[in-house]
């Protein structure tokens, strides 16, 4: 993984432990690794932080790209779970 995001392994570990804070490059480089688009990953983590945070973010993708990024892509898309608050 570390060499195909072009990232030594010991700084690549710092980043999953949470001790290094990953550049927007170095997270670019690990999401096509991965072979995962960047910016369903940001959504991902962004839908989880609303939710930490009580808020209610409106789904604004387009059901043909979400359900792009849950099935074709393999990923879980937070959105889906997002329940109303209150």
């Amino acid at each position: 993984m570390s060499s195909a995001a072009r990232v030594s392994l010991g700084y690549l570990s710092e980043v999953e432990r949470g001790q290094k804070e990953a550049s927007s490059e170095l997270l670019g480089s690990i999401c096509e690794a991965l072979d995962r688009p960047l910016s369903l990953i940001l959504r991902e983590v962004s839908d989880r932080i609303a939710i930490a945070e009580g808020l209610v973010i409106p789904d604004t993708v387009p059901a043909d790209l979400a359900a792009m990024g849950r099935h074709d892509r393999g990923l879980s898309h937070a959105g889906k779970d997002l329940q109303p608050i209150g």
